[in-house]
């Protein structure tokens, strides 16, 4: 992994974050949002259910007498809880031209679901992120990779359903909230993460041996250019 790209519809919000703005949204803010690329139904979960997004109706059994009139149900695996989530995505030096060319289809998919601006952050840098935002909060932070599944067994806050595979994610994990929390937290580092970062910065990939240039994007265009 060369690095990690947060990508920002509103110039504001990017600003803040440079200047210090550590924003986590919850899972049940991902599944209760209508937002294309943004929502999840079943974020951090094996299934959820709820009555007030309009599921079909939902029945639980418990030593065969059903319980009805349920409201909410959220089924997760026993090792993994909700957490609070920073979300990023993660960029790779593709191996062949099909590898080059996903690449740049999920970044212009990205760029459309979530906007043209963004931050470059190298990998070597995120082990200082990660220190900084501890200095401002007594909750220990995770972060690593997210993988992908078509199994639904197998989903949780760092596995998601296949079909999102596109958005590469690197997360940081915050904590642990309650299933049905929709409140984020704001975390602030006053001295801001300017340093760490590159702001709507010219991306290239490029041939090791006669330096062609493969790929590049800027806050205007992502484009293929061999």
């Amino acid at each position: 992994m060369v690095g990690i790209i947060k990508f920002f519809r509103d110039m504001d919000k990017l600003n803040q974050f440079v200047e210090g703005l550590f924003y986590c949204n919850t899972p049940e803010f991902y599944r209760l949002s209508e937002s294309t690329g943004v929502s999840d139904l079943n974020e951090s979960c094996v299934s959820a259910f709820r009555k007030s997004r309009g599921d079909d109706s939902c029945s639980l059994f418990i030593d065969g007498r059903e319980l009805s009139s349920i409201e909410s149900m959220t089924l997760q695996r026993g090792d993994h809880k909700d957490s609070w989530m920073h979300c990023w995505f993660a960029l790779t030096v593709p191996d062949t031209d099909a590898d080059l060319k996903e690449l740049f289809d999920d970044i212009n998919r990205i760029r459309i679901e979530f906007g043209c601006n963004y931050v470059f952050m190298e990998s070597n840098n995120i082990t200082e992120f990660v220190s900084r935002i501890s200095t401002v909060t007594k909750t220990k932070l995770k972060y690593e990779l997210v993988s992908y599944s078509k199994d639904s067994n197998d989903w949780n806050a760092i596995c998601k359903s296949s079909k999102y595979s596109y958005q590469r994610e690197y997360r940081f994990l915050v904590g642990e909230c309650k299933h049905n929390d929709i409140q984020p937290i704001k975390l602030k580092y006053e001295q801001g993460f300017a340093d760490l970062v590159y702001v709507n910065k010219k991306l290239e990939l490029t041939e090791n041996n006669n330096k062609q240039s493969l790929f590049y994007m800027d806050q205007h265009s992502c484009c293929l250019t061999s």
